[in-house]
């Protein structure tokens, strides 16, 4: 067997094994997604949190909803807090909106401006409609920040949109 032979073979090997995996992590996380949809919180807190220890960033978003929402499981915001900060600090803009109310609110975390406008700010940019609305209602009451109708115009028209 010549080198380019065995380059071909090995290399499709390991694409199959590759896609293999990936196309399980996307039928475990439908799973999930599926029991979640069906009320069968128990399963689906056990297949999000396999998925979300191995890094799967929608499942640890997930986790952080089943938490903070307590479905299947006690209400637990720190729990929900360790999984949606995991997932926003790996950019999902869900996460990060979860974030921002947690410190707006002192929910699981001590209150604190700054970054609850930090974590808005981050997810706003991700066109995150709720995230825009919330900075909007920020700067238009001058909560946090100094008072700017422009500014909460702008994010209340991207809110909108």
């Amino acid at each position: 067997m010549n080198r380019k032979t065995l380059t071909i073979i090995l290399t499709s090997t390991w694409l199959l094994f590759w896609a293999s995996s990936s196309i399980a992590g996307v039928t475990e996380y439908q799973e999930a997604v599926d029991a979640y949809n069906r009320e069968d919180y128990k399963t689906a807190h056990k297949l999000f949190l396999e998925l979300a220890e191995q890094g799967v960033v929608k499942a640890q978003y997930k986790l952080g909803l089943i938490y903070g929402k307590g479905k299947g499981v006690a209400k637990d915001y720190s729990k929900a807090f360790k999984w949606w900060n995991l997932a926003a600090e790996k950019g999902n803009g869900k996460a990060q909106t979860n974030l921002g109310w947690m410190y707006e609110n002192g929910q699981g975390v001590i209150q604190n401006d700054k970054e609850a406008v930090k974590w808005y700010r981050l997810a706003a940019g991700q066109e995150d409609a709720y995230a825009q609305f919330k900075l909007g209602w920020i700067y238009f009451f001058g909560k946090r920040v100094p008072q700017d109708f422009e500014e909460a115009f702008k994010w209340f028209q991207l809110a909108a949109e």
